[in-house]
């Protein structure tokens, strides 16, 4: 065998397999990708305490454009985080006077291991918050203005009015309440 159809042949041959086993779950190994808990340890399920008076659906006073997770969300006595569903698990829980959002991808080929948000919270009055995120540059989010409501009839028929509204931004906000309040009650449902 020649020098060039061995070396021809090694790269037909090694190629597929190098990339195979470098490359993202399921295909294969992922060993270019640190697959790890970026918190060290970091619990991944609900922990920490659940005060009552954050319990319940809230929803943000003013509409931030693709901000899909802070338009409204429902935080359960058990620690469950309930918003928009997708390809991430939050859940939240309350600490030295700190609100904290953890959440864990579901996606195993876009994995940053338990990723926790610290929020400052201020209560105007019962069922007004004002949730403030530590990090100043953060952009997205849940931070803003927020009021508790009760979920009835009257609420998801005025949402599911809304929701066919020709102004986008209020039709993507009443989606979002209606997602957040049917993932509430799927999980409750389930318990």
């Amino acid at each position: 065998m020649s020098w060039l159809y061995r070396n021809k042949l090694v790269f037909i041959i090694g190629l597929p397999l190098l990339s195979c086993g470098l490359s993202p779950f399921p295909f294969g190994c992922g060993l270019i990708y640190s697959i790890g808990d970026t918190l060290r340890g970091h619990p991944q399920m609900p922990h920490g305490t659940q005060p009552p008076s954050y319990v319940g659906l809230w929803i943000r006073d003013e509409f931030v454009q693709f901000d899909f997770v802070g338009q409204s969300f429902y935080l359960m006595s058990d620690g469950k985080f309930v918003g928009i569903a997708g390809m991430t698990r939050r859940c939240w829980h309350f600490d030295n006077s700190h609100l904290f959002v953890d959440s864990v991808s579901l996606c195993g080929n876009c994995y940053q291991g338990n990723v926790t948000t610290k929020y400052t919270t201020q209560f105007i009055d019962s069922d007004q918050l004002l949730i403030t995120n530590q990090n100043k540059n953060a952009e997205k989010g849940i931070s803003g203005h927020y009021r508790r409501f009760k979920i009835t009839a009257a609420l998801k028929s005025n949402l599911n009015r809304l929701k066919e509204s020709p102004d986008e931004d209020k039709s993507f906000k009443a989606r979002s309440v209606l997602y957040a309040i049917e993932g509430f009650e799927n999980l409750s449902n389930q318990i």
